[in-house]
């Protein structure tokens, strides 16, 4: 597991947590502690909630989508690729999409607006 989670945590560059800053209005280090409490949060509810058809939908998209080359368009704030915004069904999928509460406590945590 630990070599997934730093696999993921790679993908979360300086240059990327510019670019999401600068989208979103935001300081840089405000957008890594955000991303710091965000990635192990659904990493934590993936294991969990284990293996379902929403979760397997969303990561067989974001493998024919090619997620991984859209990686900066995502950062910049487009995470919409060929009509589907795979981050978002992501975590629809691992927090369910009523909890209204994972934004703010990501906000409180890291100094971000929710």
């Amino acid at each position: 597991m630990a070599q997934i989670y730093d696999s993921i945590k790679g993908l979360i560059t300086p240059k990327r947590v510019s670019a999401a800053a600068l989208a979103l209005g935001e300081k840089e280090t405000n957008v890594s502690d955000a991303a710091s409490v965000i990635l192990p949060s659904l990493l934590g509810a993936l294991l969990k909630g284990g293996a379902n058809d929403r979760i397997s939908a969303v990561v067989t998209d974001s493998g024919k989508e090619k997620l991984t080359q859209h990686l900066d368009d995502i950062y910049t704030g487009s995470g919409i690729i060929n009509g589907k915004n795979l981050g978002e069904r992501m975590e629809n999928a691992l927090i369910g999409s009523q909890n209204q509460q994972f934004p703010v406590e990501v906000a409180a945590k890291s100094g971000i607006a929710s």
